[in-house]
């Protein structure tokens, strides 16, 4: 008797709460009909991008994807879906950049160290947290030494790194450093000693004024990423609104 019954209140309890929350008016009605029509429309277009429609390890042809140009979507212009094999043939680059793959243990070794790295600025009460911090401080040169090289390791220029490395190492360098840095600027800055503190709001003014002095956006994607480099990635809609792109870039005050 119970199993019977409580489908049936179950239903009756979904049906009061869509009439109460989305068919109380003819205008929530409207309103929910037109919401539904959006999520299908939407829904529908995702999956199809996302996932039916998409290349994962060959493209409509048939062909194994082994370059962008390779993806169904590039061959037939405003068809087909995603190209998620490109993740896969560019996983080292996405990950190491250009590092050598016969170095790529010693990356591979940061990011176990990574979780060590974080851990004491992440959790305030944790055992032996004194020790983490300073393991955390002690990270970015770590991390340099096994990079770069040194002493029984190969040298491996700036200008290999890439990817997801560099993203994690000048994170956490910058977390590292950046504030204890700061701390000593700031009370240095309000110090009664000249030089102190004209070294100290010379230098805050400097990195403030950076970002006009080493050019804007534009010059910086086709200096690393864009077509006369080795990823040859084209700008797209990725331009300044003035070249047919969807960026706008506010001038400084």
């Amino acid at each position: 008797m119970i199993s019977n019954i409580s489908p049936n209140l179950n239903s009756n309890k979904i049906f009061s709460w869509s009439k109460k929350n989305l068919f109380s008016s003819w205008v929530n009605s409207i309103m929910t009909i037109i919401a539904l029509i959006f999520i299908y429309k939407v829904g529908t277009f995702f999956l199809n991008w996302a996932i039916f429609e998409a290349d994962f390890i060959t493209n409509f042809r048939g062909e194994i994807i082994t370059d962008r140009t390779f993806c169904s979507k590039n061959i037939e212009i405003g068809q087909h879906g995603a190209c998620w094999s490109i993740i896969f043939v560019r996983f080292h680059q996405f990950m190491y950049g250009f590092y050598p793959v016969e170095e790529a243990w010693r990356v591979n070794v940061i990011y176990a160290l990574l979780p060590l790295a974080l851990i004491g600025i992440l959790f305030d009460k944790l055992p032996f947290r004194k020790i983490f911090i300073y393991f955390t401080f002690a990270f970015p040169f770590i991390a340099y030494f096994m990079l770069y090289g040194g002493p029984g390791l190969s040298v491996v220029a700036t200008n290999k790194w890439g990817g997801l490395l560099v993203t994690l190492f000048l994170g956490v360098t910058g977390i590292a450093l950046a504030f204890p840095l700061s701390i000593f600027l700031a009370l240095g800055r309000r110090s009664n000693m000249p030089i102190v503190k004209s070294i100290c709001v010379v230098f805050i003014e400097f990195i403030r004024g950076v970002p006009r002095q080493v050019g804007n956006y534009s010059e910086s994607f086709e200096k690393h990423i864009g077509v006369n480099t080795p990823i040859n990635i084209e700008r797209g809609l990725n331009a300044l609104y003035k070249d047919g792109g969807i960026l706008y870039a506010p001038p400084f005050r």
